[in-house]
């Protein structure tokens, strides 16, 4: 026996607020990639800082890097090149993971709009990080307003 899909009319503060207090499932990352033309971010729109904070582990100095989506729409799965990438400090991996010659950020969750994320290393030379890829994505709050192109919601019991 099949099942007829439920049609939810709903409005869009309602979905939003629903989301927030988890009484629902929104798939953005697959709206993300399907509407990933719809943001004009670039890899130029991610910047990447480095200083020095003061520390040494291990007998080299320590640096904090902080990198920063300057886009008006998040960014998701940002990879970094790492190639000949070097730490005696350990790095929090759900910050920071090495694959290869390059390096994915916040294990490809999204990276909103004007928002930073840190982390440190230990090494010398400092190394310069470049971003090499990335996924645009509208801000969640403005994915909301294009509910129609949702591919996924579910209640929660």
């Amino acid at each position: 026996m099949s099942r007829s899909p439920i049609k939810l009319i709903i409005d869009e503060d309602s979905l939003y607020e629903s989301w927030k207090a988890g009484l629902c499932e929104i798939d953005f990352q697959s709206w993300c990639n399907e509407n990933a033309g719809l943001c004009d971010c670039s890899l130029n729109n991610i910047n990447i800082g480095t200083v020095r904070s003061g520390r040494e582990i291990s007998g080299k100095p320590e640096w904090n890097v902080t990198v920063t989506n300057n886009c008006r729409c998040a960014q998701s799965q940002i990879k970094l090149s790492c190639m000949g990438f070097q730490t005696v400090e350990s790095v929090d991996p759900s910050i920071f993971v090495k694959n290869g010659d390059t390096c994915l950020l916040i294990n490809g969750n999204s990276l909103e709009a004007s928002a930073s994320v840190h982390f440190s290393y230990a090494w010398d030379p400092p190394f310069l990080f470049l971003p090499v890829g990335s996924v645009c994505c509208y801000e969640k709050e403005r994915l909301l307003s294009h509910v129609i192109g949702l591919k996924k919601m579910r209640l929660v019991d």
